[in-house]
């Protein structure tokens, strides 16, 4: 299981079991994890965003998409945002926490269109 963030606050989420990795694969991911989210409660986004990357590289962990997703949109990166909520929908179909996710999609794209030039 792999703690994941949710509007700020951390939660435990199941999700879909990853592929196999190996036991030393698995703690280097967890360590990178732990990175991440020491980096995110300083506020340093750009770290936390490096060691999620990095835990996801190794452990292929779908909630470790959703991390990344909090923290682009914390961060005002839309775009990205977008991208990691609907990679971690394609990698983790019934997530539980599927209707926060296509709520954080729905709002970003409103707000989206409602910028100027959007």
């Amino acid at each position: 299981m792999v703690a994941v963030l949710l509007t700020g606050h951390l939660h435990l989420a199941a999700a879909a079991p990853p592929a196999p990795v190996s036991a030393r694969a698995r703690a280097l991911a967890r360590e990178h994890f732990t990175a991440g989210i020491q980096a995110f409660e300083r506020g340093d986004y750009d770290g936390a965003i490096a060691e999620y990357k990095l835990a996801y590289d190794l452990s292929r962990a779908p909630a470790l998409l959703f991390n990344l997703a909090q923290v682009y949109r914390i961060r005002g990166a839309y775009d990205e945002a977008l991208d990691y909520y609907r990679r971690y929908l394609r990698a983790d179909p019934k997530a539980k926490n599927r209707a926060d996710v296509e709520e954080h999609i729905a709002e970003i794209e409103g707000l989206q269109r409602a910028a100027p030039g959007g």
